[in-house]
């Protein structure tokens, strides 16, 4: 996402399932939102989204915890009969911004077990219009969901569309 190159230009370029996140310093996500503003047509849209942060549920996951909480029961797609039970640990740097994450991934007819760590970097509202503007975009809109819904800070998600002037 940092340093794409194409001898091309897009009308639209779309990061799905907050994988932006995935950028845990805000160098990483200029980089990346300005080398999506280069590629990108006049009048090309940019759309992203990720989770909107609920402060009192990132605090509440801020303090070290061995436990693992539940987040899903899925059926393998290849093994007919196998189930597996995903799990996850959080520990938030608040004053980092990080989400430290461990999934637990357990799988029903072999009994084993794998964890899988993934570091994530949350954004506010206010600093991604910033992060756009730095990257040289000046228009754009927000909403609280995939279905267009007003923005509000009891949205589940950030869903942008920043277009290229």
């Amino acid at each position: 996402m940092v340093d794409f190159k194409y001898d091309m230009k897009f009308d639209d370029i779309f990061i799905p399932a907050r994988s932006f996140l995935h950028l845990t310093t805000q160098d990483e996500q200029v980089k990346c939102l300005k080398n999506i503003y280069h590629y990108l047509n006049s009048g090309g849209r940019f759309l992203i989204n990720f989770f909107n942060p609920n402060l009192s549920f990132l605090v509440e996951n801020s303090v070290a915890s061995n436990e693992f909480r539940h987040a899903g029961t899925f059926v393998h797609p290849d093994q007919q009969g196998e189930k597996i039970e995903l799990s996850l640990n959080q520990k938030n740097d608040l004053p980092e911004q990080i989400q430290n994450i461990t999934w637990k991934w357990k799988f029903s007819l072999s009994d084993k077990e794998y964890l899988t760590n993934m570091t994530v970097r949350w954004v506010y509202r206010e600093e991604f219009k910033l992060l756009l503007r730095l990257a040289g975009f000046t228009e754009w809109e927000l909403y609280g969901d995939f279905d267009k819904s007003q923005y509000s800070y009891e949205s589940p998600e950030m869903v942008w569309i920043a277009r290229k002037k």
